[in-house]
């Protein structure tokens, strides 16, 4: 739930409080029910923006946002090829048009369902070094990219790359590489 919809309910959660603790009419015959729905409203928009607040959504690409503790304070390993590998994964996932198909369009796909499938193959490429910290063995993973892996071989040959790690919390890690 967006944060202006929490603004709301907890609105009109508070209003239907006000409106079943002031209000003694025979129109608002149960004044319990709305004192019950009032309150549901009111946690509901409390619950939803205290779910905002803790939860924090972070793109695979940004560092942390302590990253230049990270880089001062934490392990540094240089990236080559000689202690990473480069790997590569591919999916189908669902095409997701911003048009709705014209008449011809649906007719072919009637016809040909393999050239229209609405399925868009997806491939990621990534590095993975696996390293032993603190005498326990991790494997640390870098975030997708969609180059192809000659390319990402290529620019870790000639640039490197560096992957920062949280000497105390090890999960806790950043790549920095040049791509």
């Amino acid at each position: 739930m967006p944060k202006p919809l929490s603004y709301v309910a907890i609105a009109i959660g508070a209003t239907l409080i006000i409106i079943a603790l002031t209000l003694n009419t025979p129109f608002i015959r149960p004044r319990e029910l709305w004192l019950a729905l009032g309150l549901m409203s009111l946690c509901a928009g409390i619950l939803f923006l205290l779910k905002q607040k803790f939860t924090a959504f972070t793109t695979p690409n940004a560092p942390p946002k302590d990253w230049e503790k990270l880089r001062q304070f934490g392990h540094h390993i240089s990236i080559n090829l000689d202690n990473c590998e480069v790997k590569q994964r591919s999916f189908q996932q669902d095409a997701q048009d911003e048009f709705i198909p014209s008449h011809s369009a649906s007719i072919d796909a009637l016809f040909h369902p393999e050239s229209s499938s609405g399925k868009q193959n997806i491939q990621q490429t990534y590095i993975v070094v696996e390293e032993v910290f603190n005498g326990i063995p991790y494997k640390f993973v870098s975030y997708p990219t969609p180059l192809d892996p000659v390319t990402v071989k290529m620019r870790i040959k000639q640039k490197g790359g560096d992957l920062y790690i949280d000497k105390a919390d090890p999960t806790v890690y950043y790549f920095q590489l040049p791509y």
